[in-house]
C-alpha cells in the first residue's frame, strides 16, 4: 500500500481477483452442439471494496 500506484487507487484497480469458467458441450447428433457456461469472478480493490459476479451462457450451433 505504499506505491504510488496504490495511492492513486480508484475503485477500478484491483488488488485481488478470482475467476472459475466451467463449460459444458453436448452433441445430441452429429450437425448440432449445444453448450452451456457458467462464470464466477470475486474481485478487491484497493479502496477496499469487493464484489461477486455470476455469469451464464448458452449456445447452440449447426455445422453444415
Amino acid at each position: 500500500d505504499n506505491n504510488r500506484y496504490a495511492a492513486l487507487a480508484s475503485d477500478a484497480q484491483n488488488e485481488q481477483l478470482q475467476q472459475i469458467w466451467l463449460n459444458m458441450l453436448y452433441m445430441p447428433i452429429k450437425p448440432v452442439t449445444i453448450g452451456m457456461e457458467y462464470i464466477y469472478g470475486e474481485r478487491d480493490t484497493l479502496t477496499g471494496k469487493s464484489g461477486v459476479d455470476h455469469r451464464l451462457g448458452f449456445m447452440a450451433r449447426y455445422n453444415f
